[in-house]
C-alpha cells in the first residue's frame, strides 16, 4: 500500500484572503496540492504550476456524495 505523506500551511485564523494549501505526496512522491479558499476548492496536479481544477463548493459536495465513500462515524 502506498505511503501517503500530507504538509498543509494554514493562515492563523479564519480563512479570508489567504487560502489554506495542502501538499499530498504518496510513496515520496507529489501528487499535488490542494488549495481551500472561501469560495472553491482549487486543485494543483504535481509538476504543474500554470493549469489548476477549481469547484465551488456546492459542486464538491455533489461529487463527494456521487463518488466519495460513506463512512459511518464510530
Amino acid at each position: 500500500m502506498a505511503k501517503h505523506e500530507i504538509r498543509m500551511s494554514m493562515p492563523a485564523q479564519e480563512v479570508v484572503n489567504a487560502d489554506v494549501s495542502i501538499r499530498i505526496k504518496s510513496d515520496d512522491a507529489s501528487l499535488g496540492r490542494i488549495e481551500i479558499s472561501k469560495g472553491s476548492i482549487d486543485w494543483w496536479p504535481a509538476n504543474n504550476s500554470k493549469t489548476h481544477y477549481r469547484m465551488s463548493w456546492e459542486a464538491f459536495q455533489r461529487v463527494m456524495e456521487q463518488h466519495g465513500r460513506e463512512v459511518k462515524k464510530k
